[in-house]
């Protein structure tokens, strides 16, 4: 079982591997563009690993499997931890988290949208949204409580 901080980074490092394949795809698919656009009639330079349109569309492919499985794995984790945030009895905690940790706003933003300031969220009620959060994730058995 996950614990509150596991199962954040979990999160956060999808989301990063989500952007990571997507750039890489993108990169991938500007050389297949360059390819398409080279005069193959000009010299040709021998050496390193021949490859040719079809293996580098073959690579695009598999990078892009790569991403929907990952968007597939996080939106499946995303709408667990939405339907757990819908369901807290106090909806501040659960905006706290959802505004933090799954759209990645600044604290000033979401000090803004509960009506507090950025520095009584940060040291109040995040700790006590977090600890929320947990016990709820406890509850439905998505993460271990934790001392």
């Amino acid at each position: 079982m996950l614990n509150i901080q596991e199962m954040l980074t979990k999160i956060k490092n999808l989301n990063r591997d989500i952007d990571y394949v997507y750039k890489q795809l993108q990169q991938m698919k500007a050389q297949i563009d360059g390819l398409r656009a080279t005069d193959y009639s000009a010299c040709h330079v021998d050496g390193g690993m021949p490859t040719d349109i079809a293996d580098r569309i073959h690579r695009i492919e598999k990078r892009r499997l790569e991403l929907i499985a990952l968007q597939k794995e996080l939106y499946e984790f995303l709408e667990t931890i939405n339907d757990i945030l819908d369901g807290m009895p106090e909806q501040t905690y659960a905006i706290v988290i959802r505004q933090r940790y799954l759209f990645h706003e600044n604290w000033r933003d979401i000090a803004g949208m509960i009506g507090v300031s950025r520095e009584w969220l940060r040291k109040k009620i995040h700790p006590i949204a977090v600890k929320k959060f947990e016990e709820e994730l406890a509850r439905v058995g998505i993460v271990g409580k934790t001392k």
